[in-house]
């Protein structure tokens, strides 16, 4: 149960909280559309909504100072619910699984790669592969033909998420290999977190041994990439790298190359995912918004100039030129 204290200044929650069944709950409504029962839950009962699933009752936190108060100014008295517990068989234990002490240690880091001139390197990659799919449609439209943007979108995520994470393109059975593993992965987590209770991962029912088998594949291409990797003296500075001194400042042990694997599936995994999902509901929310689309296109040409994107050359425009129309997306 996540408890939330509040002052008298911020919004409080209704005291008639949505009902459901009378064992599982509210699960059947939030399992079968998840975003939409969040989003008519939060307009019509506030900022906290208690949330009865099966035993077990979770809150809906939507206000700013709510999430500021848990996230921030609290986070030591909360930990992640045992649901995430669930995800350690499937992820390993990784920036996601981890609580406390283990978790600060993998934050120290990873934190270094995603900043200053790591961040410039993995923008490169970015805009490689992101040209490379702009090219991918255009050749699609040129013949009229149609193609599925999830696809798409998930192996435009996976080439940017390998390109920044080893700085080479994977063989193509090999890619081919993670994003099916991947894939699997991914689906299972999904049907576990609806489950009242899930099938333990001992038990060798059919979904377990295709995912056993999926983790497996993932975890092996990925251990061959980091021991190659260790045997090499010349460096590429890509995450890989930034991760490998990581482990070796605080002292390469028995568990480093399995911890070392453990954080590059959860990033993997993580950036995989949202990643791509964002831009499938992106391209399908401008697809219907022409005038939007058409502000935002005018926008970036105005960033750009023609040029190759960059952190540095977007920072001066945000909150004033782009985000009006981002703003009325939801709209």
């Amino acid at each position: 149960m996540l408890a939330v204290g509040i002052n008298h200044n911020t919004p409080k929650a209704t005291p008639l909280p949505p009902k459901g069944y009378p064992i599982i709950g509210l699960l059947p409504q939030m399992s079968k559309a998840p975003l939409e029962f969040f989003e008519a839950a939060s307009r019509k009962y506030g900022d906290i909504i208690p949330l009865k699933l099966g035993w077990e009752t979770v809150y809906l936190i939507n206000h700013p100072e709510h999430f500021k108060h848990i996230y921030q100014d609290n986070r030591d008295n909360y930990v992640r619910s045992k649901y995430y517990g669930q995800l350690s068989p499937i992820i390993g234990d990784g920036l996601f699984t981890l609580e406390g002490k283990a978790w600060r240690r993998q934050r120290k880091t990873a934190q270094p790669a995603f900043s200053g001139l790591n961040l410039q390197s993995m923008t490169n990659v970015m805009v490689s592969e992101s040209s490379k799919f702009v090219e991918r449609l255009r050749r699609y439209e040129a013949k009229d033909q149609c193609f599925d943007i999830i696809k798409e979108a998930f192996n435009l995520k996976l080439q940017i998420v390998m390109g920044a994470l080893f700085s080479e393109h994977l063989a193509d059975d090999d890619f081919n290999r993670v994003l099916g593993s991947i894939t699997v992965i991914l689906k299972e987590i999904e049907t576990r977190i609806w489950e009242i209770v899930p099938a333990p991962h001992w038990l060798p029912t059919r979904r377990n041994k295709c995912l056993k088998h999926a983790i497996r594949e993932l975890r092996n291409i990925i251990e061959k990439i980091v021991i190659r990797r260790l045997k090499k003296t010349e460096r590429k500075d890509d995450l890989l790298d930034l991760f490998i001194d990581a482990e070796r400042h605080y002292g390469w042990d028995s568990s480093s190359l399995k911890s070392l694997i453990d954080q590059i599936i959860s990033v993997a995994i993580a950036g995989h995912e949202t990643g791509a999902i964002s831009l499938c509901w992106l391209v399908y929310e401008l697809s219907n918004r022409p005038k939007i689309r058409d502000r935002i296109r005018d926008e970036a040409n105005m960033v750009f100039a023609g040029g190759t994107p960059a952190p540095q050359r977007t920072d001066r425009h945000c909150g004033a030129g782009v985000s009006p129309a981002w703003s009325r997306m939801g709209e």
